[in-house]
């Protein structure tokens, strides 16, 4: 009996009224057991779906950066307006899921995308610079220096 899992033991005569409250708990157990099962499965389910949502958040955030790389409004206010998140909400579920800030994500992207052109093409250093979403030659010979270490004319010619 207790490896069927049973729920009560009547013993005989069987009193009809007895027999009847029985059953009710039975049916109201069986009931309260598949409720709790529905439950139990929702629950995985919300939780499942709370993983599967930061890991979505941070590519719909890539590919808004790769659309929109070569603008210099880029930046986490444009994105959330874009995606139609919070701001602070999506900063922070980026970071926490990709490893790295969003900003530095950006520059890092533009810097790839420059390093591209610098091998690639003949533009000039503003030409890319424009194309790469920097505001100023100034700021993108900056930042192309401090993650690089050499200036865009030094890659440049180090890569021709």
């Amino acid at each position: 009996a207790l490896n069927l899992h049973i729920f009560s033991y009547i013993l005989k005569p069987v009193d009809p009224e007895n027999l009847k409250e029985e059953l009710t708990r039975a049916v109201r157990n069986a009931q309260e057991t598949k409720l709790l099962e529905k439950e139990r499965f929702a629950v995985e389910e919300q939780l499942a779906q709370q993983e599967k949502a930061p890991a979505d958040l941070v590519t719909a955030i890539k590919e808004c950066v790769k659309r929109n790389l070569s603008s210099p409004d880029l930046n986490r206010n444009m994105i959330a307006d874009e995606i139609h998140i919070n701001m602070d909400y999506m900063s922070h579920q980026f970071h926490k899921k990709a490893g790295i800030s969003l900003s530095n994500y950006i520059i890092e992207e533009r810097m790839h995308d420059a390093k591209k052109l610098l091998d690639t093409t003949d533009y000039s250093l503003q030409q890319i610079s424009d194309k790469t979403g920097f505001s100023n030659i100034s700021y993108f010979h900056r930042q192309f220096k401090k993650l690089s270490g050499v200036t865009p004319q030094q890659y440049r010619t180090d890569h021709r």
